[in-house]
């Protein structure tokens, strides 16, 4: 069973089961195979990021433009 994470806001006990079923839909909402794609494709943009001495997260709107600009022509 999921915990519920620990915050300030007194409705969170009284969402109980209602919030336990939106935490296992969040978690279940991609299959495991797509979860790995997207964890294989992230480190092909930090390798990216990496060699050309800029920051992966959080991206900068360009960087995401020439990394994908990048492999459009890699293919």
């Amino acid at each position: 069973m999921t915990t519920l994470p620990q915050r300030s806001n007194p409705a969170l006990p009284l969402l109980g089961a209602d919030l336990e079923q939106a935490i296992s839909y969040a978690r279940a909402e991609k299959a495991s195979a797509t979860r790995r794609a997207y964890q294989s494709d992230f480190g092909l943009f930090e390798t990216w990021c990496n060699n050309k001495g800029v920051t992966a997260l959080p991206a900068e709107p360009e960087t995401v433009a020439a990394f994908l600009a990048f492999e459009a022509d890699r293919e």
